[in-house]
């Protein structure tokens, strides 16, 4: 055939006419496939992330629901805790209160009574009963060092504290005369009270006052008992004495009752990440199988159907370029120019391709000329 193509006639350009619309063909058609193939793989894909994302938040939420679940059993049982143990702390906040009170009763009586006999030396001696009191105690019988101290502040607030607010709030003007005459003020009746005081009170009752500071040091005595009795009861940790095993027994069920609830919720995640996972992915995917299985078949059809075209072309083009593209040459193997050969072979009654060319090489020439 490639021997005889340019000696063959209409007949035979019309055949190569037909394979080259058949190449353009396959081509629109390649084209038209490669087009629908991008869409179907996009559809595919399009497709393939909404099950993803319907699966993550599937997930997601189940996964949620569990843990809201089991969270709101364990905070009901922590507020069941936490309300057991605050009972407990008031209950034995009580009794360690009413073991205190039983336990320095005798103490404490003795203490009362210590006063009460300090009252009497006083109401019996015909000693004001305003004088018993600490500043009285700590100012004319100092014993301990917070008496000194009790005394120095008395002396920095008469001699300091006062006149300085008298000095700078009360007198209408601040000279140096006024400032002497409230000191040598102070001075006499403070002192003179605690002259009159040591004389008619102090000295006059020396030998009861004796024996009211051995009273006062027997109190002291008993204070510090009082307060080493209430010391080693708070610091007792033996709860058995306070009857406190019944909210022990409720806290021990609770703990059980959280650590199970923990465990339960351990392995339900557990169930839900091996297994429960699988059957909700499972699930959904089961539920677009079908569309997706569709859209997988029409691309598998296109991809065929391209490849088959592609073949097609393929061998088309090899064809035209071996068989036809030597003699005619490339520039003649267009349709156009086919259909222009076919008419002048008909129209100047040319039997041969070769002849035909030839003819239309001089048209283009003259008409190049011209």
């Amino acid at each position: 055939m490639q021997g005889n193509i340019l000696s063959g006639g209409i007949k035979e350009l019309e055949a190569v006419r037909q394979k080259l619309t058949d190449l353009t063909s396959c081509q629109n058609q390649n084209d038209s496939l490669e087009v629908q193939e991008g869409r179907l793989e996009k559809s595919i894909k399009g497709k393939e992330k909404d099950i993803a994302d319907e699966i993550g938040t599937a997930l997601r939420q189940r996964k949620e629901e569990i843990e809201k679940s089991y969270d709101a059993q364990l905070d009901l049982t922590r507020q069941q805790i936490k309300k057991i143990k605050n009972r407990k702390m008031k209950s034995k906040t009580e009794k360690v209160n009413e073991r205190i009170e039983n336990e320095t009763a005798g103490a404490r009586e003795e203490y009362r009574l210590l006063n009460l006999e300090i009252k009497d030396l006083y109401k019996t001696n015909h000693i004001p009963r305003i004088f018993h009191n600490r500043l009285f105690y700590a100012i004319f019988f100092p014993g301990k060092p917070v008496d000194f101290l009790i005394s120095i502040l008395v002396v920095i607030v008469l001699l300091l504290v006062l006149p300085y607010l008298i000095y700078t709030r009360i007198l209408p003007q601040e000279k140096l005369i006024f400032l002497f005459l409230m000191y040598a003020l102070i001075v006499i009746v403070f002192g003179g009270i605690y002259l009159m005081i040591e004389s008619n009170i102090k000295n006059r009752h020396q030998g009861v006052f004796v024996q009211i500071q051995k009273i006062r040091r027997q109190m002291v005595l008993t204070r510090k008992t009082v307060k080493n009795i209430r010391k080693a009861i708070l610091k007792d940790r033996d709860e058995s004495i306070y009857d406190l095993e019944d909210f022990d027994r409720e806290l021990e069920e609770l703990e059980q009752e959280l650590a199970g609830i923990n465990a339960g919720k351990k392995e339900a995640l557990s169930t839900f990440e091996n297994s429960t996972r699988n059957v909700i992915r499972e699930e959904i995917n089961q539920q677009h199988q079908e569309e997706l299985l569709k859209l997988k078949k029409e691309y598998a059809k296109v991809y065929s159907d391209i490849k088959e075209v592609q073949d097609t072309i393929k061998n088309l083009s090899l064809e035209i370029a071996s068989e036809y593209e030597a003699y005619i040459g490339k520039e003649l193997l267009t349709k156009e120019k086919l259909d222009m050969l076919i008419q002048l072979m008909r129209d100047k009654s040319i039997a041969t391709i070769s002849e035909a060319i030839a003819a239309y090489k001089t048209e283009q020439t003259e008409n190049t000329a011209s």
